[in-house]
C-alpha cells in the first residue's frame, strides 16, 4: 500500500495523523520501499519509539517477508525488551536472525526520522541467505547490505 498513490492530495501533515491513528491501534507500522536497481529493498518500523524501543529495520526481503519478519521481532522486543547488539535467535541448530545496531539510522529510515528527530535509533534484523551464509561469512551473496558494525565479541565467530 502505498499511502500517498491512494491519497494524490494528501499532505505531510495527513500522512502522519495517519501514521498516528495505525500506531496508535497497532503498536507499529512496517514502512516499505523498494529498491532501485542493485539496491535491495529496505523495509523498517515505525512505533517502537513511542514504546521506548529502537526502530527495526532489514534489506533485501520480499514485501511480505519483511512484514513477517519485523512484525514477529517487534513483538519479541515487546514482550522482553531492547535487544543487545549482538543478540542471535535460533531454531535449534539455524540462525534465524542476528541483531546489528544501525549508525546512521536517521539517513536510511526517512519516516521514522521525520517523525522521531534526534529520538530516531534502530537496529538491522540481519539474516543468513538461503545457502545458510551471513554477511559475514565468505560466499554470502550480497543482497543484504549492512548498516551496522557487528558486535565484537562475534567478530572472530
Amino acid at each position: 500500500m502505498c499511502y500517498f498513490c491512494d491519497n494524490p492530495h494528501a499532505t505531510e501533515q495527513d500522512f502522519q495523523d495517519h501514521l498516528t491513528v495505525t500506531i496508535e491501534r497497532g503498536g507499529w507500522v512496517v514502512i516499505t520501499v523498494p529498491g532501485e536497481g542493485p539496491a535491495p529493498s529496505i523495509a523498517y518500523t515505525v512505533g517502537l519509539t513511542d514504546r521506548g524501543l529502537p526502530e527495526l529495520m532489514a534489506t533485501g526481503l520480499t514485501d511480505e517477508s519483511a512484514h513477517q519478519v519485523l512484525n514477529k521481532v517487534a513483538q519479541h522486543m515487546l514482550d522482553r525488551g531492547k535487544p543487545e547488539n549482538g543478540t542471535q535467535a535460533w531454531s535449534g541448530e539455524t540462525l534465524l536472525y542476528e541483531i546489528v545496531y544501525v549508525t546512521e539510522a536517521w539517513f536510511h529510515l526517512e519516516v521514522a526520522r521525520r517523525r522521531y528527530g534526534e529520538r530516531l535509533r534502530a537496529v538491522q534484523v540481519v539474516y543468513p541467505d538461503d545457502r545458510g551464509r551471513t554477511p559475514w561469512e565468505p560466499g554470502h551473496r550480497p543482497r543484504q547490505p549492512v548498516f551496522g558494525p557487528r558486535a565484537p565479541e562475534l567478530v572472530d565467530q
